[in-house]
């Protein structure tokens, strides 16, 4: 990072994202879990491009939010299928 403040304020708002991105799973809120994702790597990748950050780290906090990401949608699973009630005659 160009400063420790800039640093300091990118940390901070990514682990601002990633806690987002946590709760949101955690409340199965599936929508909201991927505004969260699409948030963090757009700060990763708007860094990495600006130069704040090299490639390298870049990739590597991509590959580990991938990680992240994966982990924590399998939580998802298979939504359960709706019963349906039969009308009594």
């Amino acid at each position: 990072m160009k400063s420790k403040a800039h640093s300091e304020a990118f940390s901070r708002t990514l682990a601002g994202a990633l806690l987002d991105f946590k709760a949101a799973v955690e409340k199965r809120d599936k929508a909201g879990a991927n505004l969260e994702y699409a948030f963090a790597l757009g700060l990763i990748g708007g860094a990495t491009l600006s130069g704040a950050i090299g490639k390298e780290e870049g990739a590597a906090l991509q590959a580990k939010l991938e990680e992240t990401r994966q982990a924590l949608m399998d939580a998802f699973g298979d939504a359960p299928k709706p019963k349906t009630w039969k009308a009594c005659n």
